[in-house]
């Protein structure tokens, strides 16, 4: 891996809280497609072929599934009544679960590119990044509630970190 990618971390952990907030001035469409754009870049990933484009565009879309409720449980401790579409069963009833099954479905752009080594640097990278970041948060906090934005920049700082060194 190129060591000047190292420099992809911290724009991944400011794209991952500009892709997530309303208020921000960025178009979520724009963060999302940088985003991608880093994971590519990060994963080796970053020239201009089908596999490039393929990566590009299913991690878009695989990053714009939501989490929100996972999160919102995890980082409050409040169970939700309200759940994402891709939770059933156990995922229900753990947000620790639901995140880490979340972040293993980023490795679903892999799969497509017929790349087994990206595949399982996403699958590991983000199942990670997904729950620890709010836990994190939490641990981080004075009240017990982690803060949504917090979690967000850790996410994509500590997904950027693990898909570096991977």
């Amino acid at each position: 891996m190129n060591a000047y990618l190292i420099a992809v971390i911290p724009l991944m952990a400011w794209l991952d809280r500009q892709r997530g907030c309303h208020e921000c001035p960025m178009p979520k469409i724009l963060a999302l497609f940088l985003l991608a754009l880093c994971v590519a870049a990060l994963t080796g990933h970053f020239d201009l072929n089908w596999q490039a484009g393929l990566l590009v565009a299913g991690t878009m879309t695989a990053w714009s599934v939501g989490w929100g409720q996972p999160i919102g449980w995890a980082l409050t401790g409040k169970p939700v009544k309200i759940y994402e579409l891709w939770q059933v069963g156990y995922l229900r009833k753990n947000p620790w679960a639901a995140l880490f099954a979340r972040g293993l479905m980023m490795a679903l752009p892999g799969i497509t590119i017929f790349d087994l080594y990206t595949t399982l640097e996403l699958a590991v990278a983000f199942a990670i990044a997904f729950p620890l970041a709010p836990w994190l948060s939490v641990a981080m906090s004075r009240n017990g509630e982690g803060s949504w934005a917090q979690q967000e920049y850790l996410r994509g700082g500590i997904a950027g970190v693990l898909l570096w060194v991977l």
